[in-house]
């Protein structure tokens, strides 16, 4: 039996490394020799080398195409700003030709209107920063007047201490008063205070206890008073401060409001300094004040030129 098994054995062990299949060197030379023939089938095909030339070039014509398109966007809108810069000149300067007649017409409109609402804007600032300062005065008064009322409060909450400590001992005291009391009621004792003198003790420690206990009345009402002092300041003083923080947000939506009508105005404007700035580019006055925005536009449409040629090239 021993010798029937071990050919079987040997035969599986035999069989294992066929099911692992190819050893790595195998895969990768096959795949050489298959990029190899297909090398020497692109070297031999020109039509195919041809078409993949074609390809590759249109594709980098596109990517010119398309970053000479956002250079053109640029310079354009760089030309843009530059009309404005030159409206904007023109308008300070008062510098007026044939055709801007309406132009000047809207933007004085328009500029008196922003003069007014950033004034309204300076103001509304002004009175939300008094408002503010006002909130913080009124606070930091607040905070001290409590303290000060924690102060005036703080020599009866030491008495009121001191009561409960003595009324403590006051108990010991009472408590040891009657215990030696009913000691000497039950029979014969050693010499010590006499049961009326126990008695007395009792009867002086009651009277001070009733004494204790009406000045820690006292004690106590005067520092709910306190107390309740303290709570109606602050009670007031939230009331008041909800009252100046409303009104502070009023303040801040109206302001809100008056910067919005700026910015609207700002925009609005912005259209007409460009075309203020094109209808004086065309006709080229002469005047110290607009030469350098003149040169710079020159500059901005020789660039605009020559990107316009590089690209019609690639069409």
């Amino acid at each position: 039996m021993t010798s029937l098994s071990f050919p079987a054995s040997s035969l599986q062990s035999l069989s294992d490394p066929a099911r692992e299949g190819l050893p790595y060197w195998t895969f990768w030379l096959l795949l050489s020799i298959i990029l190899l023939l297909l090398f020497f089938i692109f070297l031999r095909d020109k039509d195919l080398r041809r078409r993949l030339s074609a390809f590759l070039s249109g594709a980098k014509r596109k990517m010119l195409r398309l970053r000479l398109q956002a250079k053109l966007r640029k310079e354009r809108d760089k030309k843009s700003g530059l009309w404005k810069e030159l409206g904007r000149k023109a308008w300070s300067e008062d510098i007026r030709i044939e055709g801007t007649t309406e132009v000047f017409r809207r933007l004085k409109v328009l500029e008196e209107e922003k003069s007014t609402r950033q004034m309204e804007w300076h103001e509304i600032y002004s009175q939300i920063e008094s408002l503010g300062k006002q909130r913080e005065d009124v606070r930091k008064s607040h905070h001290e007047a409590v303290r000060a009322e924690e102060t005036l409060k703080k020599p009866f909450e030491d008495r009121m201490a001191e009561l409960k400590g003595r009324e403590k001992d006051l108990k010991k005291q009472r408590a040891q008063a009657e215990r030696e009391t009913r000691d000497a009621a039950a029979g014969p004792r050693a010499a010590g205070p006499t049961i009326e003198e126990l008695k007395g003790r009792l009867v002086g420690t009651g009277e001070e206890e009733a004494r204790i206990e009406e000045e820690r009345a006292a004690v106590q009402a005067e520092l709910d008073a306190r107390d309740r002092k303290i709570r109606e300041m602050d009670l007031k003083h939230r009331e008041e401060d909800q009252a100046r923080e409303k009104g502070i947000r009023e303040w801040e939506k109206k302001k809100e409001t008056v910067q919005k009508r700026i910015i609207e105005l700002k925009k609005t404007s912005e259209p007409l300094y460009e075309r203020l700035g094109k209808t004086l580019d065309e006709s080229r006055i002469e005047h110290k004040e607009l030469a350098a925005c003149y040169f710079q536009i020159d500059v901005v449409n020789k660039a605009i030129q020559d990107l316009q040629t590089r690209f019609e090239k690639l069409q």
